[in-house]
């Protein structure tokens, strides 16, 4: 078995592509369109926990009768080594993830895989899971890596380990909130910030009439620095730190230090828990190209990012990566093996890898069905 994440260079991110779709058209201004759902529930443990000898971390937790998903959150505070899932166990000893089945050309969880001091394991992953998990005690094994996926056999490194449960009585509707937040003085340019702000009416159009989500969106501004969310930054701490329970993060700032990139997710999923990985990023002086202004077309691109940054820290993956040779671990998405080939039948989907300047929103079902099964969608 091999854990290095070598696969991850592009799997958080959305990169300029180089083809060009044909214009939408205005940018939206109406509201999201109205959807009635019923409420989730939610119920957290956290717990702190310190490794054995052997580089281990063993945690078992109850699950209550009627929960649909849960996602369990591992940070080391201790010194940063990077944490992995090894096994999660269900309440009849049964193993429902392991390490030992992973196919590299098939993305599962990455929480299977070291990329860095936190890790996020969501279950059910499987679209055709039971509808509510067995209620009673699970455990999950979590180990201590290297990023190239050795073994660290170290003792006494504390971690802090949140359980999120949700009981979901309307698994096709949701609602989600987010922050945006205006980093390196870009709400200083009326006409740029006026262009965000018709791409975020034209999302929160697109995702609840296309993908069953009301999404709720307040917006201020940080003195900081758009910095990427995989590798992590200060801001993403803090600004997570006084987010709503359950709000997602997102900066919008100028450019990255790769400027290719246009946005890019903490993880996927991403952690509900304060920390440098928790949030999203989107370049928009990236999108808005040379004159920096935001077109029309540009407008519905910025639109495609967040959904796409979202997509991921809901739990989403790329469809297929940049290499062609990996993909998402759902049943409904097709394989290819060129980039001709992946765009002809992946092009659409809003998690392809690359912004190619068309309509890029359709989700499949399995896709809808790990989206609302998120622990951020009530």
């Amino acid at each position: 078995m091999n854990r290095s994440a070598f696969t991850l260079a592009l799997v958080c991110t959305y990169l300029v592509g180089c083809d060009n779709g044909e214009p939408l058209g205005a940018a939206a201004k109406d509201a999201a369109v109205a959807l009635e759902a019923p409420v989730a529930t939610r119920a957290e443990t956290v717990l702190t926990v310190t490794s054995d000898e052997a580089g281990f971390y063993l945690v078992s937790f109850e699950i209550g009768e009627g929960t649909t998903s849960m996602m369990v959150d591992i940070a080391n505070i201790t010194n940063g080594t990077p944490v992995s899932v090894v096994e999660l166990y269900d309440p009849r000893g049964d193993v429902v993830v392991t390490d030992r089945d992973l196919d590299v050309t098939r993305l599962s969880s990455l929480a299977l895989y070291p990329t860095g001091h936190t890790a996020q394991l969501p279950y059910p992953v499987a679209a055709d899971a039971p509808a509510q998990l067995l209620a009673g005690e699970w455990t999950v094994l979590f180990g201590l890596y290297t990023l190239e996926g050795a073994r660290v056999r170290q003792s006494h490194i504390d971690a802090v380990v949140r359980i999120v449960t949700k009981a979901d009585p309307d698994p096709a509707q949701g609602r989600l909130d987010v922050h945006v937040v205006y980093v390196d003085g870009i709400e200083e340019d009326e006409a740029l910030i006026e262009g965000v702000s018709d791409a975020i009416a034209q999302w929160q159009r697109f995702a609840a009439k296309t993908h069953g989500l009301r999404v709720g969106v307040r917006t201020s501004v940080a003195d900081a620095t758009l910095k990427s969310p995989f590798i992590g930054a200060p801001a993403y701490a803090e600004l997570s730190a006084h987010a709503q329970p359950y709000e997602l993060t997102i900066l919008v700032g100028d450019v990255f230090d790769n400027a290719l990139l246009l946005g890019q997710a903490g993880g996927i999923p991403g952690s509900l828990a304060p920390s440098t990985r928790t949030g999203m990023g989107i370049a928009v002086r990236s999108i808005a190209g040379v004159d920096g202004e935001l077109n029309a077309d540009e407008v519905r691109t910025l639109s495609q990012v967040f959904a796409h940054e979202v997509g991921h820290y809901l739990g989403l993956k790329h469809v297929v990566e940049g290499n062609y040779e990996s993909y998402d671990d759902l049943d409904d998405t097709a394989e290819c093996i060129d980039q001709a080939q992946c765009e002809a039948l992946l092009a659409s989907n809003l998690m392809y890898p690359y912004s190619l300047g068309a309509i890029q929103r359709a989700l499949t079902d399995n896709q809808l069905v790990v989206a609302h099964r998120a622990l951020a969608v009530d």
